[in-house]
C-alpha cells in the first residue's frame, strides 16, 4: 500500500455544537441508587427523543426515567409534576412522580448543554392501546370516561400550575407559518397547509376560553399514551404538552388515531360523563387538522436530530392525504 503524505498529516479538528445529550444509562444507575434509596438497579434506555426515557429496575420495582431537554425550565417540569400529583389524588390513573430520599421529586444532571431535569415514575403496567391490532371497544370507551374526568377534576384545582398554554398561537397559527415557511409557500404542501389554515381558523377561534370547553388539557391523548392491562385497567401517560388549552383538542388528537367506530366508542365514552357543547362538536374536525399541521411542523423541526425514519416521507404523504380527507368535511 502506498502511503501519501495526506495520510500522514495531523486530522483537521473542528469544534461543532451538539442538538442535545444523551445520557449514559449505566451512568445513571448508581445516581439512582443514591437518590431514591433504591438497590440492584438496572438502567436501560426504551426511547431518546427530545425527552428521554430509560426503563429501571430494581429490588423495589420498575419505574421510568424522563430525562426532559434542556431547553425545558424547572417551572414547566414542576407544573406537570403538580398536575400529575393532583390527578393521582383524584383517582385518576396517572404516573404519579417518586419522591427523592429528600422529599424532591426532581433530580437536576448537569449535561454539555446545560441543566436537564429528570424525573422517575412507577412503570405503567399493560400495552398501550396504540399497540393493539384491534383494541376492545370496552378499552376505548373507558379511555373516553377516563379523559372527561381528567377534564372534570382538572377544573377543581385549587391553583392550576404554571404551563404553557395550548391555544391559537401554539395549536395552529404557530405550526402553520413553521410548515409553510420549511416547505415553501408555493409547493403543493406549503399551498394545502396555506388552505387549511384559512378553513380551520375561524371555528377554532370560536371556541369559549372558559371552563369547561377550557382549562388543563392532557395535550397529546393518542393511543400510544394510554396503557392497558389485561384485566382492562387503564393507566394515562405522557403529560409533557400538559397545559391549558380546549378540551375539545384533547377528543381531536385521539380521532385522528382511530377509525371512525373506534371514535364514536371514545366518544360515547366521554360524554357518558361530560357534555361536549356545539362549539366544541363543531370545532373538532377543525382541530384534527390542526393537530396534522402540528405533527408536520414537529417533523419539520425535529427532523435532524430524530432522523428521518422516525416519520419517514411515506407517512408524511400519508398525513397530507389525511389532511385532505378532513379538510373536505368542512365547509
Amino acid at each position: 500500500m502506498t502511503v501519501t503524505a495526506a495520510d500522514t498529516a495531523a486530522p483537521t479538528r473542528v469544534a461543532v455544537p451538539i442538538l442535545r445529550s444523551l445520557v449514559s444509562a449505566d451512568a445513571m444507575a448508581p445516581v439512582l441508587e443514591e437518590a431514591y434509596g433504591l438497590s440492584g438497579v438496572r438502567v436501560e434506555l426504551t426511547r431518546a427523543m427530545t425527552l428521554d426515557t430509560y426503563r429501571v429496575q430494581s429490588r423495589s420495582g420498575t419505574f421510568a426515567l424522563r430525562i426532559y431537554p434542556a431547553a425545558r425550565s424547572e417551572e414547566e417540569v414542576r407544573g406537570e409534576l403538580d398536575f400529575l400529583t393532583y390527578l393521582a389524588a383524584q383517582g385518576i390513573a396517572v404516573g404519579a412522580p417518586v419522591a427523592r430520599t429528600d422529599g424532591s421529586r426532581i433530580l437536576a444532571l448537569e449535561v454539555p448543554e446545560g441543566t436537564r431535569h429528570a424525573v422517575l415514575s412507577p412503570f405503567p403496567a399493560g400495552i398501550s392501546l396504540g399497540q393493539m391490532a384491534d383494541p376492545e371497544p370496552a378499552y376505548v370507551r373507558s379511555y373516553g370516561e377516563m379523559l372527561a374526568r381528567l377534564h372534570q377534576a382538572a377544573d377543581g384545582m385549587p391553583t392550576p400550575p404554571s404551563r404553557p398554554a395550548l391555544g391559537m398561537a401554539e395549536l395552529v397559527d404557530g405550526p402553520a407559518e413553521e410548515l409553510i415557511r420549511a416547505l415553501g409557500p408555493y409547493s403543493s404542501g406549503g399551498l394545502l397547509a396555506q388552505v387549511a389554515l384559512e378553513k380551520i381558523r375561524a371555528p377554532i377561534a370560536a371556541l369559549p376560553a372558559t371552563a369547561p370547553a377550557w382549562g388543563f388539557c392532557h395535550g397529546d391523548t393518542g393511543p400510544a399514551n394510554v396503557m392497558v392491562t389485561r384485566d382492562g385497567r387503564l393507566t394515562l401517560t405522557d403529560f409533557d404538552l400538559c397545559g391549558p388549552g380546549w378540551r375539545a383538542h384533547d377528543i381531536a388528537a385521539f380521532f385522528n388515531d382511530v377509525t371512525d367506530e373506534g371514535a364514536r366508542m371514545f366518544g360515547e365514552g366521554y360524554t357518558s360523563v361530560r357534555e361536549v357543547g356545539r362549539e366544541e362538536r363543531e370545532a373538532i374536525v377543525p382541530l384534527q387538522v390542526a393537530r396534522l399541521l402540528w405533527l408536520l411542523a414537529m417533523r419539520t423541526r425535529h427532523l435532524n436530530e430524530w432522523g428521518t425514519w422516525l416519520f419517514p416521507e411515506v407517512q408524511v404523504i400519508q398525513t397530507f392525504q389525511k389532511m385532505e380527507a378532513l379538510l373536505a368535511r368542512l365547509p
